[in-house]
């Protein structure tokens, strides 16, 4: 065992059991496990609306990649594992740039804590870097993380990646380590920044929308300028609603896209649902879709929608009823800069809406997506 450039971390070498000294320190220049844990357990706990995130300094001489992550816990829930993925988040030191891996629930177990490993592909790391587990837990699905107090200086925290770096976990270590390789197998991922995801995400969007579209024409109708000051949710039966006028000739709503976030720690994101209104120029309900709060983070982001194809004429309304409550909901942003807001808080009907003016002038930032033909989304797009 070494330390790592002074940092309470040990450094387990893999030897791979050979006996050649000479064999033996060739691999260990190899492979490195970062940890701070003994390997016992004193406390557990899940975290709702953040992640855990532990801090490590990998060895300073060539590069090194994360190629597996082991955690110390154990699932607890229902006895089926939720069919979703918890998000493995690899960033730097100031979590500003980062990588996330989806891996499934099913990975770990109800019973006991014990050690499961999660194999990623390889991830280039800096010097200084958090691993970061999110799992987005429940009343009836999450992981619970083994905690380890022998630590006299805790280097992990609550987080999540892009928005926000809780204090030091006071309790102790998170019983999280970090398996690096400097020989990488396969598509090396590395860290982005902001702009740089954006730029990732909108190339996957364009090369979903030309595959859905295949060759139809596309238009997407806005009112807002893309800069958000001020997010809203409502309660009860209220829908953040939007009116616009369809282009000449045939026009198929095929989705929309929103800039929001969802709240609240509580709720299962894969069954509570939101629904997307489609609206005639009175109000009258043309078609509804449903969608998951799991579509949806806890930092605000454009979201991509799929409704139903649905065939409208002139004025419609598009109307967010995102179902809310005092401990779920969804926030929705808003844009000041107009002169002439075409937005309402729609009143939601069975058959018909009812619609009153927004407190203030401004625009929701929903936006929607035309065809001239209808879309038809296949399994895999419309989960994303």
């Amino acid at each position: 065992m070494r330390s790592v450039r002074g940092v309470l971390c040990t450094v387990a070498l893999a030897t791979a059991g050979l006996s050649a000294m000479g064999a033996a320190l060739a691999t260990a220049q190899d492979e490195a496990t970062l940890k701070y844990d003994d390997g016992s357990m004193e406390s557990k706990r899940s975290t709702t609306g953040a992640g855990h995130a532990v801090f490590f300094q990998r060895p300073a001489q060539g590069e090194w990649f994360l190629d597996r992550v082991e955690l110390f816990g154990s699932r607890y829930g229902n006895p089926q594992p939720p069919d979703e993925d918890f998000a493995v988040y690899v960033t730097d030191s100031t979590m500003a740039r980062f990588c996330v891996v989806p891996r499934p629930y099913s990975l770990f177990e109800r019973g006991p804590e014990k050690w499961t490993s999660i194999a990623l592909p390889p991830v280039r790391v800096p010097e200084s870097f958090y691993v970061c587990l999110v799992f987005n837990p429940t009343r009836t699905k999450g992981v619970y993380v083994g905690i380890d107090n022998s630590v006299k200086q805790s280097h992990s925290r609550d987080a999540v990646p892009g928005s926000h770096l809780g204090e030091t976990l006071k309790e102790g270590e998170w019983m999280i380590r970090a398996h690096l390789t400097q020989k990488p197998q396969g598509a090396v991922q590395e860290l982005l920044d902001a702009q740089q995801r954006e730029k990732k995400k909108q190339e996957a969007l364009a090369a979903r929308e030309a595959r859905l579209l295949k060759g139809a024409k596309a238009t997407v109708l806005k009112h807002d300028s893309g800069t958000m000051e001020q997010h809203q949710s409502y309660g009860g039966p209220s829908a953040q609603t939007v009116a616009f006028e369809a282009p000449a000739g045939d026009q198929y709503v095929y989705g929309i896209s929103f800039y929001g976030s969802q709240y609240g720690g509580q709720h299962d994101a894969e069954a509570v649902c939101g629904d997307v209104y489609i609206l005639d120029a009175e109000g009258r309900v043309i078609s509804r879709s449903s969608f998951p709060y799991s579509l949806l983070t806890y930092q605000k982001a454009w979201i991509e929608v799929p409704t139903l194809p649905t065939k409208v004429t002139g004025k419609f309304y598009v109307a967010l009823f995102a179902h809310s409550e005092q401990y779920k909901g969804i926030y929705v942003g808003y844009d000041t800069q107009t002169e002439a807001p075409h937005s309402f808080i729609g009143g939601v009907g069975r058959d018909k809406f009812t619609f009153k003016p927004v407190p203030k002038p401004f625009e929701w930032m929903i936006r929607v997506k035309l065809a001239d033909r209808p879309i038809y989304y296949d399994a895999a797009d419309a989960g994303h």
